[in-house]
């Protein structure tokens, strides 16, 4: 997809599955919650002292699913024996089947405290630590378990949940692996395990664990978001078929048929993903997501004005969405009869969102090819006072500021640019391109630091087509016509669409007297000259 989609684009699994971990961790303190007084090694209160009656009320209210009575009678008993791992356990349980998790909490800290080798509450309390984010605790408590007991299927499920939320995938893997019949039995915790083989480069193992999810009479949403784990894994063959499986049965048609055309898109059958999209929205299913992902589809087809029509239905769908002005606003701005309504798109972006530092990136580039080179180095700065991390906003700034005769502030700004963002190609080929006008313009020292620039360039990624580009075309002037060939060759094998590399191709092969193959690149050239590149 676009520039400025790339992030927007990607699956949010916490927003997707905002229920998942409260789930998993109310199964695990339910499936814990049956105290009994024999999992103390303390003595506890005795069943005829007044305390111990209220407990035995709550825990029956408890299993008549009265939670209220039960916290008042468990209250009632830790107020008389507040010293009693059991009662303070027992209320604790009680609490966090409420989600009154930080109370709960402070109860099993209480408990095991008094009781430090109690494997049932330490449980407990670690599962109420995962709940609250407090990870490591939560961690260290399950490691004391299972230092006891390696076997116990309870704290492997939890711990390897917890290390995965931890991004310790391989820990996650070990953990869950050795609870199969408990994961098995938790999609949430074979969605981590399967995640988890992902991340380790594990893909067979990954797939297993999805397609026992396939497999098994689940709820459909389980499978669409074993789906989304194969698509955030770049898994596209295991996420379509997943998709495809529940098609029939799938309430929300928009949002799997957008899925589906997502892995369409990321495997280059944009007319595949097109037709998909298209039958959506002829169904009335519209969204903001559909009709720019249409627009994207249409565009890589050459569509361009249906495109920009896409586009800018996202935009009047949900105009609060930023994404889809900078996807639309970069489209037109490849267009140079489209660039006046790119500056509009651009200018309606930063007002809208004041704070964007991509915003004002999109109005610095729109007014850079304008050439309006003075507004270009105030939007520039603007975006990188808003994000001092981005490195295109640096080089941007750079080269509007060459482009406004701002000679020294722009050497500054790109050296700065390498000091700051030392593996990032655009600014040594924008450096570079710099450094030749300069040395067209009779300072000696720059042609030699840009022919420096582009082979570091190179050497750094050798799949840029515009350093072989410039070299290329730097060989030609010098004279070194068959140096140039190879070099300008290179560019354009690795990118065939690039109108100005077939006609520094065409200029290369007359020079050398193949006037035919000088021709073809000439058609090339005229063929795609008028709406692909920009100056």
């Amino acid at each position: 997809m676009g520039f400025f989609t790339a992030s927007r684009a990607s699956m949010r699994r916490g927003a997707l599955r905002p229920q998942l971990k409260s789930r998993l961790a109310i199964f695990v303190l339910c499936a814990l919650s049956c105290f009994s007084s024999s999992h103390f090694a303390l003595t506890v209160q005795k069943p005829s002292s007044e305390a111990q009656l209220h407990a035995e009320k709550g825990i029956e209210a408890s299993r008549a699913g009265d939670l209220s009575t039960a916290e008042h009678e468990l209250r009632e008993a830790v107020q008389l024996a507040p010293d009693d791992p059991f009662f303070l356990a027992t209320l604790g349980s009680i609490l966090g089947m409420q989600r009154k998790l930080q109370e709960a909490g402070s109860y099993f800290e209480k408990a095991v405290k008094i009781d430090p080798g109690n494997v049932e509450v330490r449980r407990h309390l670690a599962a109420t630590q995962w709940q609250l984010g407090k990870l490591p605790d939560a961690y260290k408590n399950l490691e004391y378990i299972l230092s006891i007991n390696s076997n116990d299927k309870p704290a492997l499920l939890l711990a390897g949940m917890v290390a995965e939320n931890l991004k310790d995938y391989s820990a996650a893997a070990r953990w869950l692996s050795k609870a199969p019949e408990l994961v098995d039995q938790r999609p949430e915790a074979q969605l981590a395990l399967a995640r988890s083989y992902y991340k380790l480069g594990q893909q067979e193992d990954a797939r297993k664990v999805l397609g026992k999810i396939s497999g098994a009479v689940v709820d459909a949403k389980v499978v669409f978001w074993a789906g989304q784990e194969a698509f955030s894994a770049q898994d596209y063959g295991t996420a379509e078929a997943l998709f495809l499986s529940i098609q029939p049965s799938y309430a929300d048609k928009a949002s799997l048929g957008y899925a589906i055309a997502r892995i369409q898109y990321q495997t280059q059958r944009y007319a595949g993903a097109q037709k998909t999209l298209s039958e959506l929205t002829a169904q009335g299913l519209a969204s903001g997501d559909i009709y720019s992902l249409l627009g994207w589809c249409q565009f890589r087809q050459g569509q361009f004005e249906d495109a920009a029509g896409a586009l800018e239905r996202a935009v009047g769908l949900e105009p609060q969405k930023e994404g889809y002005y900078l996807d639309l606003g970069t489209i037109l701005a490849g267009r140079r009869r489209k660039l006046t309504a790119a500056l509009q798109v651009a200018k309606v972006a930063v007002q809208r969102f004041p704070d964007s530092s991509r915003a004002y990136q999109l109005k610095g580039l729109v007014e850079t090819r304008l050439e309006y080179y003075r507004d270009a180095v105030q939007s520039y700065q603007r975006a990188r006072e808003l994000n001092p991390s981005t490195a295109d906003a640096n080089v941007g700034l750079a080269v509007a500021q060459w482009g406004a005769g701002l000679t020294e502030e722009a050497v500054a700004t790109f050296e700065h640019g390498l000091q700051e963002f030392p593996k990032d190609p655009e600014h040594l080929q924008e450096y570079a391109r710099v450094s030749l006008k300069m040395a067209e313009l009779g300072d000696r020292a720059a042609e030699g630091r840009a022919i420096s620039l582009l082979k570091k360039a190179i050497s750094m990624d050798d799949s840029q087509p515009e350093p072989f580009y410039q070299l290329g075309s730097l060989a030609l002037v010098k004279g070194n016509v068959q140096e140039a060939v190879e070099l300008l060759k290179r560019a354009a094998d690795l990118d065939p669409k690039s109108g100005k590399v077939h006609f520094a191709l065409s200029r290369a092969f007359r020079r050398l007297g193949r006037q035919q193959d000088a021709g073809k690149e000439f058609q090339l050239y005229q063929s795609l000259k008028d709406e692909r590149e920009m100056p």
